[in-house]
């Protein structure tokens, strides 16, 4: 069974573009939970994009998706969700995939109508944080 170290740099390469998936590849990635240097990739990864984990933050190596580059955020979120699904059934880990951020929004821990409001606020502003909800 792989490590976290090792399950974090699997979750990468499963979820990236041909050019970050070659740098993230090269050399497994380091952050204090497992995804921390990922997420740093995500935030540098192009728009429209989002970003999905399974566990809680703080876990050891949860298994996460990402996607960026895509025409439309529902495009980017479902994707997202898809890969980390993926990853997770590849680990067997019980906790569900859920929504962490949309471009450089925080989303987990929104309401269902906080979330439709993000993601029309990002469809507007693909450059838009958390300050501007």
């Amino acid at each position: 069974m792989p490590n976290s170290k090792e399950r974090s740099h699997l979750a990468i390469c499963l979820s990236t573009g041909a050019a970050l998936f070659l740098a993230a590849c090269a050399a497994p990635t380091q952050g204090p939970s497992g995804y921390e240097a990922d997420f740093e990739a995500y935030l540098d990864s192009p728009h429209a994009r989002a970003f999905a984990i399974a566990g809680a933050k703080g876990d050891t190596g949860p298994s996460f998706g990402m996607a960026s580059e895509q025409s439309a955020v529902q495009d980017a979120i479902e994707l997202a969700l898809a890969r980390c699904e993926e990853v997770q059934a590849r680990f067997e880990e019980t906790q569900p995939c859920r929504l962490w951020a949309i471009g450089d929004i925080d989303v987990h821990e929104m309401t269902p109508a906080q979330l439709e409001a993000a993601i029309a606020v990002y469809r507007e502003n693909p450059g838009a944080s958390n300050d501007d909800l």
